[in-house]
C-alpha cells in the first residue's frame, strides 16, 4: 500500500508540471501590460520598460516557466502584482473557506442523496420512489445559480431565517450556500445510489441472504450497500471536484471570501501571479482527491487492497512454490 502511494504521489508530479504550463501559457499571451497598470497612466516609457524588465517579462516563455517551477520548488509562487504580497499568504487567507464550503456541500449532496437512492430502491414504485425521482430529475435540470436566488428570495427575504450573504453571522451564514449546492448535487447521488443498489439487491447472493433469514435492514446495509458502495466512491470522487469548481462559483454569489472571490478579481486586475497559484493549488487539491478514492477502494474491497499490498503476489509464489515440493 505504501509503495501505490508514493507511486501515485510521484505521477501527481509530471501531471502538475503539464497544468502549470498550460495555466501559465495561457495567462502569457494576455495582451496586458503589466508596468503601465501598476505604475499608472502618468508613467514614462522608460519606467514601465524597467518594472516589466524586473519581472522578467521580456524573457521567452520557457524561461519564464523554468523561473517559475524553480520559485515553486522552494515554496515560492510570486508576489500579487495587485496586493504586493507573496501569492500564498493570500490564497491560504482563502482557501479555508472555499474548503468549508466544499465540504458541507458534499455532506450535505451525501447524506440526502444516498439515503433518499437506497430507501428508493428499497422501495421501487412507491409513492417515495416516485417523488424522489422526480425531485431529482427537476433538481438536474434546474442550474444552480438560479436555484441559490430562489432560496435566498424565499429563506432570506421572505422568511427571513438566514443571512443572504457575508461570513459574519457564524454557522448561519453557511446554511444557504452549502444547502444550494448540497442540494443541486444529492440529485446526482439519488439517481446513481438508485440504480446502484436496484442492481445490487438483484444478485444471488442477496436472494440467498434472504432465503436464509437474514434481517432485511443486515440485508440491505451490510451486504448490498457494501457491495454497492465502490461505484459510489467512484463518484463522490469526481463530484467533490465539481463541487470545489462549483464552490468558487458559489462563493461570487453569496459573497464568501474564498478562493473563487480572489480569483475573479485577479482575473479583473490581470493579476496573473496570483491566478497562477490559485488554480494550481485547486488542481492539486483534486489530484488528491483522487488519490483518497483510490485509498477507498483498497478500504472497501479485500481484492483491491491484496492487489495493492502484493498479497496476491505472494499467494502465488507460495501456491508455485508448494507445487514444485
Amino acid at each position: 500500500m505504501i509503495k501505490f502511494v508514493i507511486k501515485r504521489l510521484l505521477s501527481i508530479i509530471p501531471m502538475m508540471l503539464v497544468i502549470i504550463f498550460i495555466v501559465f501559457a495561457l495567462v502569457s499571451m494576455s495582451r496586458v501590460d503589466v508596468g503601465r497598470n501598476k505604475l499608472g497612466a502618468d508613467a514614462s516609457e522608460e519606467d514601465v520598460y524597467a518594472y516589466n524588465e524586473e519581472l522578467g517579462l521580456y524573457d521567452p516563455l520557457v524561461v519564464r516557466y523554468g523561473r517559475y517551477i524553480a520559485g515553486v520548488c522552494r515554496g515560492d509562487f510570486g508576489t500579487s502584482y495587485y496586493y504586493n504580497e507573496p501569492v500564498m499568504k493570500i490564497i491560504m487567507g482563502r482557501w479555508p473557506y472555499t474548503i468549508i464550503l466544499t465540504l458541507l456541500s458534499m455532506g450535505i449532496a451525501m447524506l440526502v442523496g444516498i439515503s433518499l437512492g437506497v430507501l428508493s430502491a428499497v422501495r421501487q414504485y412507491s409513492i417515495l420512489d416516485r417523488v424522489a425521482t422526480v425531485a431529482s430529475m427537476l433538481l438536474s435540470a434546474v442550474p444552480t445559480f438560479c436555484m441559490a436566488a430562489l432560496l435566498v428570495l424565499l429563506f432570506s427575504y421572505q422568511l427571513k431565517l438566514v443571512p443572504a450573504s457575508g461570513v459574519t453571522n457564524g454557522w448561519m451564514s453557511w446554511i444557504l450556500p452549502a444547502a444550494t449546492l448540497g442540494i443541486s448535487y444529492s440529485a446526482q447521488f439519488l439517481r446513481f445510489t438508485r440504480s446502484t443498489m436496484l442492481d445490487t439487491t438483484r444478485q444471488d447472493y442477496i436472494r440467498t441472504a434472504r432465503a436464509k433469514g437474514v434481517a432485511e435492514r443486515a440485508t440491505i446495509w451490510r451486504h448490498a450497500f457494501r457491495n454497492a458502495l465502490l461505484p459510489l466512491i467512484t463518484i463522490s470522487g469526481t463530484t467533490m471536484g465539481a463541487l470545489l469548481g462549483g464552490a468558487v462559483a458559489m462563493e461570487k454569489v453569496f459573497v464568501i471570501p474564498g478562493l473563487g472571490t480572489l480569483v475573479q478579481d485577479a482575473l479583473n486586475r490581470n493579476d496573473a501571479p496570483l491566478v497562477i497559484g490559485a488554480i494550481t493549488l485547486m488542481a492539486f487539491t483534486f489530484m488528491m482527491i483522487m488519490l483518497v478514492v483510490d485509498l477507498l477502494y483498497a478500504a472497501v474491497d479485500p481484492r483491491i487492497r491484496a492487489k495493492y499490498s502484493g498479497g496476491r503476489g505472494r499467494k502465488t509464489q507460495k501456491k508455485e512454490a508448494a507445487g514444485n515440493g
